[in-house]
């Protein structure tokens, strides 16, 4: 599987994508976290599929400081001879276009 997230770098590789101590420190840094998806759709072939769907992550960090935000999410999944399996994950926000390169995390839907 290869990974583009949210954090750095621009893609992950397939073991770099299965970071479980990377995720737990992550969310160590978060005294609560909630996670609501909605407009989920997935369609699929015999050997490949995909889902996408829209998420808002919400919660408090260590110390206090509020999160609110809403991402957009894609898998990609590819029929293996043991099962379906994730080959592609993309999750991210879109960014202002007016030169500021900021991400546009105070958007709804």
């Amino acid at each position: 599987m290869v990974a583009f997230e949210l954090a750095p770098p621009l893609a992950l590789t397939p073991g770099a994508a299965r970071d479980e101590a990377g995720l737990a420190s992550w969310l160590s840094g978060f005294e609560q976290i909630a996670i609501e998806q909605r407009d989920l759709a997935i369609e699929g072939g015999q050997e490949v599929g995909f889902a996408r769907a829209l998420h808002h992550l919400s919660g408090t960090r260590v110390g206090g400081a509020p999160v609110s935000l809403w991402m957009r999410s894609t898998l990609c999944f590819r029929r293996e001879p043991d099962g379906w399996k994730i080959a592609h994950a993309h999750t991210s926000v879109p960014m202002l276009m007016d030169g500021s390169f900021r991400a546009a995390t105070d958007l709804e839907p």
